[in-house]
């Protein structure tokens, strides 16, 4: 088994570790540093085995993908899961194993639509593996929309190391006034954890606060993150005037989020485009309560209205402001109780199940299909296009 990945983060570590139980593989990292972003350091021995093919992501797609078809020529993988289907990487994995008629996973968060012409090739990828793992249930729609084997579709991608964040979360609340001061964090507060990009909206999130205040609400604000948009958003917070009530903190490491969301009330995810939302399952299995966009893929599969949290619609300030102003009237301890009960399914088990559940029906239908010469040859022009 080879799995393809751009980089081994933490999640990734986590997942792998789970994974390893059941299987023997061999990660294929394409770079432990992307655009200058290096990936955090994984505690304890990797007990799988990696290969990384660059030191720093190249200048050129095309080294990217000589170097994916270089190693798996060397490594000949009875069976192949790659992220994603839009990557360099991807189409160069996915054109190797379609010429070889090796099987293929293919891992997804993906469910937006898109224009038509991206949507027919989005069917022409999708068509190409044999199985998915994917995070939801908007994924799997998708999956099935383009025409997918209902039998060939499986859920478990997007886990998180529970554990992690619920054990941290729990030992911060132990001990609360000596990791508020150490992290400098107010008394009562939402957490918004997310990078600093326009998809993000932050601005939308900041105005919604802004509203919220004005509304009598007691907590501020701490928002985690780093990004090209961080000017930007120290410039609204300064323009609504709530430097007092928000904490601008940056980025944050691993083992850190877990006392953040510990002394946390809540977390806010006001994202305008979001495949997932990892930080909601984080939140969730530390015990929060979750206030999260319509516009995040996990908000149909874990937000239950009023019961762990509140969903809202991204482009509304006012709605964010509401869901905001419902936390005063609620009971978040409980509602955060409620929150790991949900996110409890949705752990580092589901992901190993699911992933080598898709791996072996993958590899049962080695014999039963079979690929054109036209299609491996659209493969390879789309990977061409990628890579230029």
């Amino acid at each position: 088994m080879a799995i393809i990945v751009r980089r081994i983060t933490p999640y990734h570590g986590a997942r792998f570790g789970s994974l390893r139980r059941r299987m023997r593989f061999h990660v294929i990292e394409v770079s432990g540093d992307i655009g200058g972003h290096r990936a955090e350091h994984i505690k304890g021995e990797r007990q799988y085995d990696v290969t990384t093919l660059f030191r720093q992501w190249p200048s050129s797609q095309q080294a990217v993908q000589d170097g994916v078809l270089s190693i798996l020529d060397s490594l000949r993988p009875e069976v192949i899961a790659i992220t994603g289907w839009v990557f360099c990487e991807s189409m160069a994995a996915l054109w190797w194993a379609l010429r070889r008629s090796v099987p293929t996973v293919v891992m997804s968060d993906s469910h937006r639509r898109t224009s038509v012409p991206r949507e027919l090739g989005r069917r022409l990828l999708i068509d190409s593996f044999d199985t998915a793992l994917v995070a939801g249930g908007p994924q799997v729609r998708l999956m099935l929309r383009h025409k997918m084997n209902p039998a060939n579709v499986f859920v478990g991608y997007n886990a998180v190391d529970n554990d992690h964040f619920a054990y941290g979360a729990d030992r911060a609340r132990r001990d609360q006034d000596r990791v508020r001061r150490r992290y400098g964090l107010p008394r009562q507060y939402v957490l918004a954890v997310a990078r600093m990009v326009s998809e993000k909206n932050y601005p939308g999130l900041v105005e919604a606060f802004h509203r919220y205040r004005q509304r009598g609400g007691i907590r501020k604000l701490v928002i985690v993150g780093e990004g090209p948009e961080r000017d930007v958003i120290e410039r609204c917070i300064a323009d609504f005037r709530l430097e007092d009530v928000v904490q601008v903190r940056g980025l944050e490491g691993y083992d850190t989020l877990p006392s953040l969301y510990g002394l946390a009330d809540a977390l806010i995810l006001a994202s305008a485009r979001e495949s997932w939302g990892l930080v909601v399952n984080e939140a969730m299995a530390a015990g929060l309560p979750v206030l999260v966009s319509n516009r995040c893929g996990c908000a149909e599969d874990l937000v239950r209205p009023g019961v762990n949290g509140y969903v809202f619609a991204a482009s509304d300030t006012d709605e964010i402001a509401d869901a905001l102003c419902k936390l005063e009237a609620v009971d978040s301890v409980e509602m955060g109780r409620r929150s790991r009960e949900l996110i409890r399914p949705w752990g580092l088990e589901a992901f190993s199940s699911g992933f080598t559940s898709a791996a072996i029906r993958a590899a049962s239908l080695r014999s039963t299909r079979s690929m054109s010469l036209l299609r491996v040859r659209a493969i390879r022009l789309l990977s061409a296009v990628a890579s230029q």
